[in-house]
């Protein structure tokens, strides 16, 4: 830098990751992976042939890196949560989760993080839960 001539030695700047924020799928917020509440008899989840088809065109579009709820507001995490108090304000509700996770939980992640491998150069962050499941209902 005597000479006026400015000069760096750092290193060569990383890319930037591309990241997609995943909604939930089909409307179906808080029952992507274990069971469908409202057809407890489904064992396949209802992004099964989406899924591996959006990753691609993500892909294409340069997203490496997708952020998915896994349970969202854990209406599917256990039997239903039972009404205790009602205000105007809105309903609040009493759960109590189940002394085991339903299998159909590890079998959806299993089958999401296969279609990832499939689709190489793509990460995950699984979000386990969302701010709705601590909130009252209406």
């Amino acid at each position: 830098m005597s000479n006026g001539v400015l000069t760096s030695t750092a290193a060569a700047p990383h890319r930037l990751k591309v990241g997609y924020n995943l909604p939930w799928s089909f409307n179906h917020f808080g029952y992507d992976f274990g069971p469908d509440p409202y057809d407890l008899s489904r064992q396949e989840p209802c992004w099964k042939d989406t899924w591996p088809r959006n990753l691609r065109y993500l892909k294409r579009m340069g997203v490496r890196v997708v952020r998915w709820f896994i349970l969202g507001n854990a209406w599917n995490y256990g039997l239903r949560p039972h009404r205790f108090y009602t205000t105007g304000r809105g309903t609040w509700y009493t759960f109590d989760p189940p002394s085991t996770p339903d299998s159909r939980f590890a079998k959806h992640f299993e089958q999401a993080l296969r279609s990832l491998i499939e689709v190489q150069e793509m990460q995950l962050i699984p979000s386990l839960i969302s701010f709705e499941a601590f909130f009252p209902s209406t």
